[in-house]
């Protein structure tokens, strides 16, 4: 075991979607002296399950970065989902793990049916 032998290891995850950032709470919570680092390659964490902002104005002109406060009102934030924009949860540990960003809003529970794929 890692922790009786007094290590303390470096964890690097690759990818900060779902599976990562789960990797990385379960890791730092049963080895809580080590270093868990994610690498992703986009902005933020979300993987597929992301969103993204584009900033619009009234000549077409497109942005992704925040336009200066001088300018906000003379552009319209946009913000859609460009993957995944559901997901299922079966598991009572997935659903344990869903409990804290639902209360927090940052999760909502989908009032949707579902259709079977073909």
């Amino acid at each position: 075991d890692i922790q009786k032998e007094g290590r303390c290891p470096a964890i690097a995850i690759i990818g900060g979607g779902i599976a990562g950032t789960s990797a990385a709470c379960r890791l730092s919570t049963v080895y809580p002296s080590a270093k868990v680092t994610v690498f992703d390659w986009g902005r933020r964490p979300g993987g597929r399950a992301a969103h993204r902002t584009l900033w619009v104005n009234r000549e077409g002109k497109e942005r992704f970065d925040t336009p200066p406060k001088e300018e906000a009102e003379k552009w319209w934030r946009l913000r859609f989902d460009h993957g995944c924009q559901f997901f299922e949860a079966r598991d009572e540990r997935f659903l344990s793990l869903l409990a804290p960003p639902l209360k927090a809003g940052v999760i909502k529970a989908w009032p949707g049916q579902q259709q079977q794929s073909r």
